[in-house]
């Protein structure tokens, strides 16, 4: 993962290094779910290993809105982050 990749965790971490306000489109109340890579991979490898048939979600059920996300990268910091939305 790149700092400027356009994802919404680097996007708001080199945003923050830069101390630069957190860029939210909209309200901020979209929401993401996250997951680490490995634990996809398992549940994959686990799958098909076995007899199940049908659909799955290996996704994480817990859901973050924007601004929760970036408050919660804001607490790493040492300075006041601010937030701009944009339409």
């Amino acid at each position: 993962m790149f700092l400027d990749d356009g994802r919404v965790v680097s996007n708001f971490v080199a945003q923050a290094l830069r101390k630069e306000p957190m860029t939210v489109y909209g309200d901020g109340k979209q929401t993401r779910s996250f997951q680490y890579v490995s634990d996809l991979v398992e549940g994959l490898i686990s799958l098909m290993e076995g007899e199940h048939i049908g659909p799955f979600n290996l996704g994480n059920p817990g859901e973050f809105t924007m601004l929760e996300l970036g408050k919660v990268i804001s607490t790493f910091c040492v300075f006041v982050i601010k937030f701009l939305t944009l339409s």
